[in-house]
């Protein structure tokens, strides 16, 4: 009896029962296999499902853009923002170096002409013998009954002349050429550009006395009377008197006593109107063009220190 129960036990265990294969991929079930070849079998619909649409070889497209070409549009709308502003900045900084240049020419000019005026001698001439390149002139004298050489030189005037285009480069106007200033074109029409030239007496660390009488010298008003430094470039009244007058002068003094007390100055002022070189609109709706440019140099004049005046001698 417990034999025969072993037995029954031990065939239970040893039987040979058919295997199925493991499958891990149901779409990669061999198609000759007994499970893939049986579909009325439940657990063959499970195991082999039908097989998905095949489509060409080739490559696929996307509905989602690729990275790269949202980086390409992204550059392309920041090149867009930022390039006015780049091209403004650099127009802008152009502009400003062509102005910087020529306010140091005109500095430049405004010192030579006050260095030159410092080591002459106030020496007036009437207006029609004004000539910056001829300092002499012939006249006839009666008593020798010939043609003499005399001096056309005027203090102002030829101090006023280093402004003046150099000679031989094409001077528009042949009185006012043999000059030091080949890269500043003056327009001495009335309202634009003009020179101003003063002198003053300092006596006792005090300026009591300003060259000429009327208080300055203009060139514009060297034949017609304009005062063009009164007005900026565009015809608008915006001073009355030059910047260097005996009040100024007076609160630039020193009075110590390590100073001269008596001692001679002449001034020099240029008023000259700035044309913007590029002339953007940009530009000159927000800056006026021209523009008004005021230099000035004020430099010691020893002609017009007050010298003492020598004690007459005792009687023998």
């Amino acid at each position: 009896m417990i034999s025969r129960l072993q037995s029954f036990i031990s065939g239970i265990f040893h039987s040979q029962r058919p295997s199925r294969p493991m499958v891990s991929d149901p779409c990669s079930v061999n198609p000759s296999s007994p499970i893939a070849a049986t579909p009325e079998d439940p657990q063959s619909a499970i195991t082999n499902p039908p097989s998905s649409p095949q489509f060409p070889a080739g490559p696929r497209r996307s509905l989602i853009p690729h990275p790269s070409s949202l980086h390409r549009g992204q550059s392309l709308l920041e090149m867009a923002v930022i390039l006015p502003v780049l091209i403004l900045t650099i127009v802008g900084m152009t502009e400003v170096a062509f102005f910087a240049s020529s306010y140091l020419d005109a500095l430049d000019l405004t010192r030579e002409a006050a260095r030159f005026a410092s080591q002459n001698e106030i020496v007036e001439q009437p207006a029609i013998f004004y000539d910056c390149s001829h300092l002499t002139r012939q006249v006839w004298d009666p008593v020798q009954q010939a043609d003499v050489t005399v001096s056309n030189f005027d203090f102002w005037f030829e101090t006023a002349c280093i402004f003046s285009p150099p000679s031989g480069s094409g001077c528009p106007d042949a009185t006012f050429c043999n000059g030091f200033n080949p890269y500043i074109p003056l327009d001495l029409s009335a309202g634009m550009d003009d020179v101003v030239i003063e002198a003053f007496t300092i006596s006792s660390h005090h300026a009591n006395q300003v060259f000429p009488a009327a208080g300055y010298w203009a060139l514009s008003n060297r034949s017609t009377p304009t005062d063009s430094w009164k007005t900026d470039c565009h015809g608008h009244n915006v001073q009355t008197q030059p910047y260097y007058t005996l009040t100024r002068v007076n609160q630039y003094l020193q009075t110590d006593a390590n100073t001269p007390g008596d001692k001679g100055y002449v001034a020099v002022e240029f008023y000259y109107c700035y044309h913007q070189v590029l002339d953007l609109p940009i530009i000159s709706n927000l800056i006026p063009n021209p523009l008004r440019m005021h230099v000035y140099t004020l430099m010691p004049l020893p002609f017009t220190a007050p010298t003492a005046t020598p004690a007459p001698s005792a009687a023998p």
